[in-house]
């Protein structure tokens, strides 16, 4: 370098650039011109890939031009404007003012349709945060929640939760998860999504219990969901054919959750045993003998059942016996 060049530290010539391209669209001046035009140049601008350019035209008019008839969907390409120069925050808000503004828009189907590819990048980490905070995966559960409850009834809607659930499930966010799949099951309840819905939720359940201090009524709904899963995908060949490493998955969760649930009831005898509460411990393990029949644990309390019973007949001998004169 030269001893007369200026010299900037790294952590702000890294920077440089991005306060260079903010500080020359600071001084983007709209020009004075009716919103038809206003309208016409930033569409040219959109499809010339220069968005960042294009929102100052879509914005004058949405906000200084709100009566016209391009108001609607120049607030509708600002929405997409932002999209397109990963605008996390502001296209967010630009999404939701649309949909406020104009809920029967013309423009809904295409709005949705933009709202959900942009979610889709963020849990994709195609979109980074501010500077070097990474990939916004939040952004992108707010851009896709928020896109389904406008848009409820739009074809992409489900598919929007099923990414989220996915996301919650990778991040190991179980209770949201299972909000999620419930919000699916319960708004969707034909869509092709269910029986996969169903899946989520039995392993949400199921991963959310798993460790020593476990909620049994959540396993049993976890056992219940995946017997769901599994009907629900077996009656159609189509779902078992593309379902069939799940169909495998959950099967071996029924096993999982069964064997856990039957060892419950063995751990909860042994603890009466312990406490000389033969009648107490018998209830137990007869209780997994018969619900859970065809378990590991079933067979020890088959076992213990034996030696109780046993114990009880010496016990019943021993007080048969004369009592010594």
């Amino acid at each position: 370098m030269r001893s007369g060049a200026p010299h900037f530290p790294l952590s702000l010539r890294r920077f440089l650039p991005i306060w260079l391209a903010f500080a020359c669209l600071a001084c983007v001046n709209v020009p004075d011109e009716p919103p038809e035009k206003l309208l016409a140049e930033g569409k040219k601008l959109l499809e010339e890939d220069r968005a960042s350019r294009s929102r100052y035209w879509f914005r004058e008019i949405r906000d200084n031009h709100s009566s016209s008839q391009s108001a609607e969907e120049a607030a509708y390409l600002l929405a997409v404007a932002y999209s397109r120069t990963d605008s996390s925050a502001s296209a967010l808000a630009a999404y939701k003012k649309f949909a406020e503004e104009y809920p029967n828009s013309r423009f809904s189907v295409r709005a949705a349709q933009a709202q959900y590819e942009f979610g889709l990048r963020h849990l994709r980490g195609e979109i980074g945060a501010w500077f070097i905070f990474g990939a916004n995966y939040d952004t992108g559960v707010d851009v896709l929640e928020h896109m389904q409850i406008v848009y409820r009834n739009h074809s992409l809607a489900d598919d929007a939760l099923v990414h989220v659930a996915n996301y919650q499930m990778t991040e190991k966010r179980y209770l949201e998860a299972q909000e999620t799949c419930q919000r699916i099951l319960r708004e969707y309840p034909r869509r092709e999504n269910t029986a996969y819905a169903r899946f989520l939720l039995a392993r949400s359940l199921w991963r959310y219990n798993d460790g020593p201090d476990y909620d049994e009524r959540l396993l049993m709904r976890s056992l219940q969901t995946h017997k769901d899963f599994i009907a629900t995908v077996e009656e159609d060949p189509e779902l078992t054919r593309k379902h069939a490493k799940r169909l495998e998955i959950a099967r071996r969760g029924v096993t999982e959750v069964t064997e856990r649930l039957a060892l419950k009831q063995v751990r909860i005898a042994e603890f009466y045993e312990r406490r000389e509460k033969p009648g107490s411990a018998e209830f137990y393990y007869r209780y997994c003998l018969r619900e859970f029949p065809k378990t590991d644990a079933a067979k020890k309390a088959q076992g213990r059942l034996d030696v109780l019973a046993k114990a009880e007949k010496s016990d019943a001998a021993k007080a048969k016996e004369p009592e010594p004169s």
